[in-house]
């Protein structure tokens, strides 16, 4: 099933991404980075893998790899609030992660579009997910940004 090799895909890369940082900050940024890559070099899974009227979402496949992606960037956020915010909310900062770069992916076209309209340069979905990681980690680390 196409929506299982997409989550497949996604852990892999986040999982290589971010075995090449120490810093759970740095490592969040690469997983995000990591993301938004793997949507735009795979269109065909990152299309397909959140639609519920082409997907079977009960399929055990489905879940276990879904799942697999999703506490894999669970761990990377619970990593940033233990060195930096023991107080986050877990919870609430990886589905605004998830949802932050799945909407990249997902605008990165008309975002672009738009961009080009306006005479500006193209939108790099790479440099946009490094900005949007940037600044979701000023609002999940107080304090002085580095």
């Amino acid at each position: 099933m196409l929506a299982v090799e997409a989550f497949q895909q996604l852990h892999a890369h986040m999982e290589a991404a971010a075995d090449r940082v120490e810093d759970p900050k740095e490592r969040l940024l690469e997983v995000g980075v990591a993301y938004v890559v793997t949507g735009r070099d795979f269109p065909a899974h990152c299309s397909i893998v959140f639609r519920a009227d082409l997907v079977d979402t009960t399929d055990p496949d489905y879940q276990e790899w879904g799942e697999q992606a999703y506490s894999f960037l669970e761990a990377t956020i619970r990593a940033v609030a233990e060195r930096y915010n023991p107080s986050l909310d877990i919870d609430d900062a990886s589905r605004l992660c998830w949802a932050a770069m799945q909407g990249l992916l997902v605008l990165h076209t008309p975002m672009d579009a738009i961009a080009r309209q306006r005479g500006e340069a193209p939108v790099d979905p790479v440099e946009q997910a490094r900005a949007s990681t940037r600044l979701i980690l000023m609002g999940l680390v107080p304090g002085r940004q580095g």
